[in-house]
């Protein structure tokens, strides 16, 4: 199925079947779970988004960014080009956007992705510029009205920030990073979680 519908996306086009971007919205958001972001990066690359809705194409736009810094990561290259033009392009999703009432899932996604790319020791692990766009996330995320997603998304973002950076050198285990939440934001996940793990990770936060 993915292979027909990226056909059709680089080939006739999504006016040509009205599912076409859904279908392929869905193979590649399998994909990106399963953590075969080149790949997902392929099928969002290949979609015509000219004439999808505004938010559909703002999605699309965001996965094309957030999945080429995803999969330059798993590999080894020093080349730093596709890294500096995904950074670019998802800074420039949120550039303009100045009233709460305009930041969308893709603003606090993008938010959230760009806390990821400098969360990486490939990136220097620059903590502040992370913390940044993490803390937008959060402040998102809490506000939302889905209150089961937002807790989910809320309590994940915790935890990236509580966990050694993939490939970080050092005598460090986990729940060291977490030490640069601050407490109102660990007191606020304690608030919502409601399974015993993730319950006792607040804790165990706190008490770092």
């Amino acid at each position: 199925a993915t292979v027909a519908a990226l056909a059709l996306a680089a080939g006739r086009g999504l006016s040509a079947e009205p599912n076409a971007y859904q279908n392929l919205k869905e193979d590649a958001e399998q994909l990106y779970v399963a953590g075969s972001y080149a790949r997902a990066h392929e099928i969002y690359a290949a979609i015509n988004a000219t004439n999808l809705p505004p938010a559909d194409t703002r999605w699309v736009a965001f996965r094309v960014a957030d999945t080429l810094w995803r999969s330059q990561a798993a590999t080894q290259t020093a080349d730093s080009t596709k890294f500096d033009q995904a950074r670019r392009q998802l800074e420039a999703l949120i550039r303009d956007i100045q009233r709460e009432e305009e930041r969308d899932l893709v603003w606090a996604e993008v938010h959230e992705s760009l806390g990821e790319f400098f969360w990486t020791p490939r990136h220097q692990m620059n903590v502040n510029e992370a913390w940044n766009h993490f803390r937008q996330a959060l402040d998102w995320w809490a506000a939302g009205t889905d209150l089961e997603t937002a807790r989910q998304r809320y309590l994940n973002i915790i935890r990236k920030i509580a966990r050694p950076p993939r490939g970080e050198q050092g005598p460090y285990s986990y729940g060291d990073y977490g030490t640069m939440l601050p407490l109102d934001v660990l007191e606020n996940a304690l608030k919502i979680a409601t399974t015993e793990n993730d319950q006792a990770h607040s804790h165990y936060l706190i008490a770092m």
